[in-house]
């Protein structure tokens, strides 16, 4: 009775320690789910290039369940939309970003947009060139959505096979009333007023005078916008959009097919570049990247990632804090304020600096930073802020 009542307790135990193991591996597979979902905080290059190229439709709110989408993300699945305020803010924050040194926007795998959608990406554009930093836009076939975003770059990059294809906005709709009556369907629609033609897709075999003007309407509006905006931002006549699109079917076929060279003479895009070329463009401007051969960047998923991480930081009083590596880059923490790019603080810590260990700055607030930047040679060499009452992680 004893030896049972051993194996009996025995049991119990091991069974309770399965049952824990269990919960400790499903904990660690979550954590893992959690950690692959979330990410981690990126780390931004010296001097590098934001990278915005939209996939799929340009939306102001993806569509689909959240949870639907995590898991198309674990899967390699891709969503083909682009949520618009990741872009903006991406490129709103790097306006002041010493460490961006460009914006490279390749617009290959966009498919467009609402025209107010557009233009709100737009306007966030001609804010970051406002700031004297670069926009190289990049694609082959750009299409009408494609090249209201390229026309507001500093240089339009067309490739040499492609094309710039506008063909300004219209409105189609099928008329169903001669189906209806081979099939015996009779429609009854009780109508007030002139403007109703939301139900002449049943009742008529084509567009009434009123559809067409109103139709008319906002589609010229649309249009009228359109060429503003773009003629607006690649300084060109009022006119010379429309007679680009007018004339495009007796261009093109007169300069032997080559559609690119109409673009180019028509000063749409500044040049014809292949996609190598482009790439180098950007090298001129963020570096080489050793790994890739292309041009220093970072996405702007990545991007917006590290800018809303630091936001919060600074939403809740914490003190910045980074290190320094003498070799260039600047790690896990935000630059000092000002215009002191990661460039500049790896050639001062490279003249300053007497060993290849990295170097820490921290201060807790604008004031003692501006105090103590750039750190005098005792400050580089002991790793101490020259502010007063430093926190206990600097010292």
């Amino acid at each position: 009775m004893t030896l049972r009542s051993f194996f009996s307790g025995l049991w119990r135990g091991l069974d309770a320690l399965r049952k824990a193991l269990h919960l400790i591996l499903l904990l660690v597979i979550f954590g893992v789910l959690v950690g692959i979902l979330r990410g981690s905080v990126p780390r931004i290059p010296a001097k590098a290039a934001l990278l915005i190229a939209p996939e799929g439709q340009l939306v102001e709110q993806l569509s689909g369940d959240p949870l639907e989408r995590a898991v198309q993300q674990t899967r390699g699945e891709q969503h083909r939309e682009t949520l618009l305020w990741d872009l903006t803010d991406s490129i709103r924050a790097a306006t002041n970003d010493g460490r961006i040194a460009a914006v490279a926007l390749d617009l290959e795998k966009f498919e467009g947009g609402a025209q107010p959608t557009l233009e709100e990406l737009a306007a966030a554009l001609r804010e970051f060139r406002a700031s004297g930093k670069k926009v190289i836009a990049y694609g082959a076939e750009m299409t009408q959505e494609r090249y209201y975003l390229a026309a507001q770059a500093d240089e339009v990059l067309l490739d040499p096979m492609g094309f710039v294809l506008i063909d300004g906005y219209d409105r189609y709709r099928m008329y169903l009333k001669d189906a209806l009556d081979k099939l015996g369907v009779a429609i009854n629609v009780f109508r007030v007023g002139a403007f109703k033609s939301a139900v002449e897709t049943f009742t008529r075999t084509n567009m009434s005078p009123e559809d067409r003007e109103e139709s008319r309407g906002y589609l010229n509006a649309l249009w009228s916008s359109y060429q503003a905006a773009v003629t607006r931002a690649r300084k060109l006549p009022p006119d010379a959009l429309e007679k680009y699109v007018d004339s495009l079917a007796q261009t093109v076929p007169a300069a032997g097919g080559n559609a690119a060279r109409v673009a180019l003479q028509a000063n749409l895009v500044n040049a014809l570049k292949t996609r190598i070329e482009f790439e180098q463009r950007l090298i001129g401007l963020a570096g080489k990247d050793d790994d890739s051969g292309s041009f220093k960047s970072i996405s702007a998923d990545d991007y917006v990632r590290y800018a809303r991480a630091q936001k919060k930081l600074k939403a809740d009083g914490k003190p910045r804090v980074g290190v320094i590596v003498a070799q260039g880059d600047i790690l896990d923490g935000d630059q000092p304020p000002g215009s002191i790019g990661g460039d500049t603080v790896a050639r001062l810590i490279r003249r300053r600096a007497t060993t290849r260990t990295s170097r820490r700055w921290c201060c807790g607030s604008t004031a003692r930073v501006a105090a103590s930047w750039p750190p005098s040679r005792s400050t580089a060499s002991s790793s101490r802020c020259a502010a007063p009452a430093s926190p206990w992680w600097c010292r």
